[in-house]
């Protein structure tokens, strides 16, 4: 049901919007008759930031070949990279 209301509100059909949102407030409707409740959201709290440093990257060893036709035109390339142990 979410991703047909998201799609509906994101779209130019006003009828399907009002019965999907239709549809929504009789479920919410129907949850509280039966009891059900929903405690109002706690504020999410932001991760303390932490020092990042990068003291060294590892060597690497970079091929790239290019092959060409007889037209000096490319029929393929291969790049490799690995890291150097």
């Amino acid at each position: 049901m979410c991703i047909e209301l998201n799609e509906s509100l994101n779209s130019t059909d006003n009828e399907r919007s009002v019965k999907q949102l239709t549809e929504l407030a009789s479920a919410v409707h129907w949850l509280r008759e039966q009891g059900a409740t929903w405690s109002t959201p706690t504020k999410p709290q932001h991760p303390v930031p932490i020092d990042v440093r990068i003291t060294g990257l590892p060597a690497r060893i970079t091929d790239t070949k290019v092959l060409r036709d007889s037209d000096m035109e490319i029929v393929s390339t291969t790049h490799l990279e690995q890291d150097v142990f």
